[in-house]
């Protein structure tokens, strides 16, 4: 999962997992800084739910 701008920290996983009933462990993740805008990326394991997860693009993300 790769996070850019302002949207590097907002609830995301939080919302994905609300939405589709899954379950998640972040097994790595750091959030650097390009330019003064943040970037962010994390390795996650996912497991159950009720819902397949699709990708969306997250606000302020190219």
């Amino acid at each position: 999962m790769t996070f850019r701008g302002e949207s590097t920290y907002d609830p995301v996983l939080v919302q994905v997992a609300r939405s589709t009933g899954m379950d998640f462990s972040i097994l790595s993740g750091r959030i650097d800084r390009i330019k003064d805008t943040p970037y962010g990326q994390m390795i996650l394991a996912l497991s159950g739910g009720t819902r397949m997860p699709r990708c969306v693009r997250l606000p302020n993300s190219a």
